[in-house]
């Protein structure tokens, strides 16, 4: 239920095409938080504080540009979602005979359908997306 998350990533979203130069905003983890002026110290950064798997915080924008002493802001709240890791199928072990497909019923290749395999993997959740990698290295 937790995961670090750069919030700052959802600015432009949230400014809507307002002029960043002239709207700052302002993260915070509750309304507590906001009323003592208690931002979060890195946005950028951030680790949600529950394990119920969701969370939200609060974005503040203010408009600077009115005058030095008076600022208008307002309150968006932006809900934190972290989904359990997957946890894929092992599949049966996939074995062909040699084919002519390949180039000779000789040579002892095969073509493989790996995406034949791909509900067997997920186990059916159509949520989850599988790929194939020739390496460990490739897949990271």
């Amino acid at each position: 239920g937790l995961s670090v998350f750069d919030l700052t990533t959802q600015e432009n979203q949230i400014l809507d095409g307002l002029d960043p130069t002239i709207f700052t905003i302002e993260w915070f983890v509750n309304q507590l938080a906001v009323d003592n002026n208690v931002p979060i110290a890195d946005p950028s950064n951030y680790t949600s504080n529950t394990t119920t798997g969701s969370d939200s915080v609060i974005a503040v924008v203010t408009d600077i540009a009115q005058s030095t002493t008076t600022f208008c802001s307002a309150q968006v709240i932006l809900e934190l979602i972290v989904h359990p890791l997957p946890t894929p199928v092992q599949p049966a072990i996939y074995e062909l005979c040699d084919d002519v497909a390949s180039g000779s019923d000789m040579d002892e290749f095969s073509i493989f359908d790996l995406r034949s395999r791909d509900d067997e993997i997920t186990g059916g959740n159509a949520d989850w997306i599988v790929s194939y990698h020739a390496t460990e290295a490739d897949a990271d």
